[in-house]
């Protein structure tokens, strides 16, 4: 939203388009970034598999953990950000409710952390732990 005027609505969006909308034909209006909050881990694996493989594997695996964290699992996605010969870089998005977002943060990570060492994607002693 750029203005809200007496009589019309000015947004622009996502190209750059302005977009006048008259108030008339506004109903209702959701803010729908109040009350939550981002929740992003990032961490580093291993090449295992495909990209897309691991990634829908992830997927499932954050998917479960949130589901576990009562948080819902619908916007949750898996992003490669970086890799090396070696290793890959993964992020995974999603949005967590603001009041237990630590909590969330906190069970999200212990799940991620026991699912990718029960695939075998990370040892048990291994120190590279998901980050924010």
């Amino acid at each position: 939203v750029e203005a809200i005027g007496l009589r019309t609505t000015r947004l622009i969006d996502r190209h750059g388009r302005t977009v006048f909308i008259p108030n008339g034909n506004i109903y209702v209006v959701v803010n729908l970034s109040k009350g939550v909050k981002r929740l992003e881990l990032s961490f580093d694996l291993p090449w295992c598999d495909s990209v897309e493989n691991m990634k829908a594997e992830i997927l499932k695996m954050a998917g479960a953990a949130a589901s576990a964290a009562k948080i819902d699992a619908d916007p949750v996605s898996v992003h490669l950000d970086d890799f090396t010969p070696q290793q890959a870089t993964f992020r995974i998005s999603l949005r967590a409710p603001q009041g237990s977002y630590d909590a969330d943060e906190g069970m999200m990570r212990e799940r991620l952390v026991a699912a990718l060492q029960a695939k075998g994607w990370l040892a048990r002693g291994d120190t590279s732990q998901p980050k924010t």
